[in-house]
């Protein structure tokens, strides 16, 4: 049987008890069916990663003594994801897909051609989804860290981080390819790749990124849905970075 992992943003001590309750005891008792005896991995706010075992559990509270299991590095790299808004459950599937990618950061935007509108309210409610989504697939991936969502924002706040490749997924015709910039995003430790609406960017957006410092790259001839470009620019500039998935 797989054995169980869960994050929790606390600092634990090296054989002591810990107190798990809320949603995490809800996935370790109710999902997973633990019981005393039972072992499941904790990792804390610190990346340190303990082997628990489980000694007692209640109506709405697991206790367990955790062990440190070992230390874990910090990514040796950043990739940021900045994303249009998509219509229905695609969002989902970004975060989803993205996070078990290697994906560290993810900005959602609104463009011109977006189709969502959100008030503050339902973004806000939105954001925190997105959150708990990148949470839980970090937790089932067996990730050393939980991807960072920004707020949303739109395009034209978009800041330009010295230090980073900044790519943008484009369906232009006489633009660069991925493989154009093969070198830099072999070199680069920090990428930024920007997907767009379904529509695709606008004539304005395209110019203002492009004045930002972002660079177009086309995907070849194909057509392709919003979330499949996504997943094949993203395997692709991944793969060319770090030689691995």
């Amino acid at each position: 049987m797989t054995i169980p992992r869960i994050i929790l943003d606390t600092t634990l001590e090296d054989g002591k008890l810990v107190e798990i309750n809320s949603e995490p005891y809800h996935y370790l008792f109710r999902v997973h069916r633990l019981k005393s005896g039972d072992k499941f991995y904790l990792l804390d706010k610190n990346r340190r990663e303990f082997l628990c075992e489980v000694v007692d559990i209640s109506k709405n509270k697991l206790t367990a003594y955790c062990f440190l299991f070992k230390n874990l590095s910090e990514p040796d790299y950043k990739i940021k994801l900045i994303f249009s808004l998509l219509k229905g459950d695609k969002n989902e599937f970004l975060i989803k897909a993205g996070t078990q990618m290697g994906i560290t950061d993810f900005e959602p935007i609104i463009t011109s051609r977006t189709i969502i509108r959100l008030d503050p309210i339902k973004a806000k409610e939105k954001v925190e989804r997105f959150r708990k989504v990148a949470e839980d697939t970090a937790r089932t991936s067996f990730l050393s860290f939980i991807p960072v969502v920004t707020e949303i924002k739109d395009i034209k706040q978009l800041s330009f981080e010295v230090n980073s490749l900044h790519l943008f997924l484009s369906e232009k015709k006489d633009i660069p390819l991925i493989s154009s910039y093969e070198n830099e995003i072999r070199q680069s430790k920090n990428i930024t790749v920007l997907l767009g609406p379904e529509g695709g960017i606008d004539e304005e957006e395209f110019k203002f990124l492009i004045e930002k410092g972002y660079k177009p790259i086309s995907l070849g001839e194909r057509a392709l849905k919003a979330e499949f470009a996504f997943v094949f620019g993203l395997s692709v500039v991944i793969y060319i970075n770090r030689g691995r998935f």
